[in-house]
């Protein structure tokens, strides 16, 4: 008796420490760290880029885009001493194609960059654009995200050159 009363304890100490809550909350460096990370230029119209897409956590992932400056979203939104809320939304769009083995299996526009969906941190600010889950519904081999921008991000036009995009899980945990 004692046996199943140990190894059920043990099968939920692995479930619980197997858990995304869990390994978001001991490990955020392992658990949010990037599964891609590339150079796109979203401050030009028609460029593209073609990210393979490998996930370890089933949970919803989004594609961020990021420049190198810290404050970059705080001098948007205070310029010359005061505050300008047009940072609240900005332009810019992104047409998308998640493809795998030649198929399409979803494709759309990305949401326009938010302040809301903003963040910051020592190296970096960084807003998502696109959110979904993974593994992604009808993948059945290697997945890729085709991305070209249809709506250029000029508000980022001093940034051109450095800016980058990569997918992460989703940071509701934090």
């Amino acid at each position: 008796m004692r046996k199943f009363i140990f190894l059920g304890f043990a099968v939920c100490l692995l479930a619980i420490y197997n858990s995304n809550a869990f390994q978001s909350f001991i490990f955020p460096e392992k658990f949010y760290t990037p599964i891609i990370e590339k150079k796109f230029d979203v401050t030009k119209n028609g460029t593209s880029i073609v990210i393979p897409v490998k996930h370890k956590y089933i949970e919803p992932h989004c594609l961020y885009i990021s420049v190198p400056d810290p404050e970059a979203f705080t001098k948007l939104v205070i310029r010359n001493g005061t505050l300008d809320f047009n940072f609240r939304s900005k332009n810019g769009t992104l047409e998308y194609q998640f493809i795998s083995d030649g198929k399409i299996l979803g494709q759309g526009t990305t949401i326009k960059p938010h302040q809301r969906y903003s963040t910051e941190s020592r190296n970096s600010s960084s807003f998502w654009v696109l959110k979904f889950d993974l593994p992604y519904k009808g993948n059945r081999g290697d997945l890729e995200l085709h991305l070209k921008v249809i709506e250029p991000m000029t508000f980022l036009s001093e940034y051109s050159g450095n800016i980058t995009c990569f997918i992460r899980p989703k940071t509701y945990y934090k």
